[in-house]
């Protein structure tokens, strides 16, 4: 369609229905991997119950070896729920490459995996601290080894996390 302006006559450009289909496609596409490009929900906790504390050296043997102990500390038999994050779900942000076993059981627990963890572990480099609003920690970090383990007490739970570095964790 011509229209005249100023003397002359320009035509007007046409608009295909495909164009703008292909205009609103590509929006569409970009902004889907821009929130695809986001982290990962974080997965959910699974119920377990039977030796925590064979539980966990099981998590903590793949990544250094643990030396034999003659008088190995009793099993600790209870219900627990795990999960493991990595930096890639929302709340593994802090973990930078590396990958956390978060584990969840009762707080009367506390005291049997500490001295579990401390025969297994040896002493905590993180020494026993009572918090304020009465929780408490302890820690034991083997930087050589890429493991870290927290136990953490609150007043409805125990937390244990087992931090790892994925590059070498064994196969």
């Amino acid at each position: 369609m011509a229209r005249p302006v100023g003397g002359s006559t320009l035509l007007a450009p046409r608009h295909s229905g495909r164009t703008f289909g292909l205009k609103t496609h590509l929006t569409f596409v970009f902004l889907a991997l821009l929130v695809s490009c986001g982290r990962s929900p974080d997965p959910a906790f699974v119920s377990q119950s039977g030796d925590l504390g064979a539980f966990l050296v099981g998590a903590i043997s793949k990544q250094m070896p643990l030396p034999v102990v003659s008088n190995m500390p009793p099993g600790i038999q209870t219900m627990w729920h795990s999960r493991v994050l990595t930096d890639r779900h929302q709340s593994g942000e802090y973990l930078e490459g590396r990958q956390a076993l978060q584990v969840a059981t009762a707080p009367t627990n506390f005291p049997k995996l500490e001295l579990f963890l401390t025969e297994r572990l040896g002493p905590p480099t993180l020494p026993l601290r009572q918090e304020s609003d009465g929780w408490r920690h302890v820690g034991w970090a083997r930087p050589e080894a890429g493991l870290g383990v927290w136990l953490v007490e609150l007043e409805d739970q125990c937390k244990v996390e087992v931090v790892t570095d994925a590059a070498k964790r064994k196969p």
